[in-house]
C-alpha cells in the first residue's frame, strides 16, 4: 500500500478528473475512506452479499472466479478481491472504471479488474467463465 499522503494527493487527482465518489465509501486506510469516515451506508449489505455467495458456492472464495456486472466505483468487487476471490468488473461508465482502478492499486489488489464495457457485450468467447456473477446494479428499463 502507498504512503497515505500520496494516497491522498492521487485521490484528490482521481475526483478533480472523474468526480467524487458517490456511492462505494471503500476504507483506504486509517481513518481514509473514499468518501469520509464517518458515511455510513452499504456495510450491511456487502457482508450480506459476501455471506449468501460464500454459503452458495461449493469452494472457498480464494478459489472462484467473480464477475460484478455494472459494477459502479467497483464496492463489491473490492470486497470480494479483499477476501481472495479472482475478480473481474464489467461497468459503462469510465469515469466509475477510473474510481475503482484507483481503489484498487491503493489496496495493492492483483486479484480484480475492471473493464469499460456494456454488459450486454458479455459473452464467454470475450470473457470467460465464472462461478458466480453478481448482478447488484444494473437498471433495466422495459421495452415494448
Amino acid at each position: 500500500m502507498m504512503n497515505l499522503e500520496l494516497l491522498k494527493d492521487r485521490q484528490r487527482t482521481v475526483v478533480e478528473e472523474f468526480g467524487p465518489w458517490t456511492a462505494s465509501n471503500i476504507h483506504l486506510a486509517d481513518h481514509f475512506y473514499t468518501i469520509g469516515e464517518h458515511i455510513h451506508g452499504d456495510e450491511v449489505k456487502l457482508r450480506r452479499i459476501l455471506q449468501v455467495v460464500s454459503d452458495t458456492v461449493s469452494k472457498p472464495l480464494e478459489a472462484i472466479r467473480l464477475l460484478d456486472l455494472a459494477c459502479h466505483e467497483g464496492i463489491y468487487a473490492i470486497e470480494f478481491a479483499r477476501h481472495g476471490a479472482n475478480v473481474f468488473g464489467i461497468e459503462g461508465r469510465q469515469a466509475h472504471i477510473e474510481k475503482a482502478m484507483f481503489v484498487k492499486d491503493a489496496l495493492s489488489l492483483s486479484n480484480v479488474d475492471f473493464v469499460q464495457d456494456d454488459v450486454r457485450n458479455l459473452s464467454k468467447a470475450k470473457y470467460g467463465s465464472f462461478d458466480v456473477v453478481l448482478c447488484l446494479g444494473i437498471l433495466s428499463l422495459g421495452c415494448a
